[in-house]
């Protein structure tokens, strides 16, 4: 039972990263205008958060404001979620479950 909910656990906090995640993807995908060159190979957080920068650094005054209003509560989140995730799986009971249960860290 104890192994059932803690699976339970990491899927819920995985799935809140990963719906965190798609949005942000899909705001930096606006950003560079929609454009077929817009291409992340495995879509992680590192990734995106290195685009993310990129846009930042190459912004107009307009964009720059709307990458601090609404991109970055967003990153932030995301990467809350990537914390809570791996946290989770780092601790004691949790990390032997996540290991029987094929969990890895993202």
């Amino acid at each position: 039972m104890f192994m059932m909910e803690v699976a339970n656990n990491f899927r819920n906090k995985k799935n809140l990263y990963q719906k965190s995640l798609d949005p942000l993807i899909a705001q930096l995908k606006v950003l560079n205008g929609n454009s077929d060159n817009f291409f992340l190979k495995d879509h992680s957080l590192e990734e995106v958060e290195n685009h993310y920068q990129s846009l930042k650094i190459n912004a107009n005054k307009s964009r720059l404001e709307y990458l601090n209003q609404t991109v970055k509560p967003t990153l932030a989140k995301t990467k809350l979620y990537l914390y809570w995730y791996n946290k989770l799986i780092r601790t004691k009971p949790y990390s032997f479950v996540a290991r029987v249960m094929g969990y890895p860290s993202i």
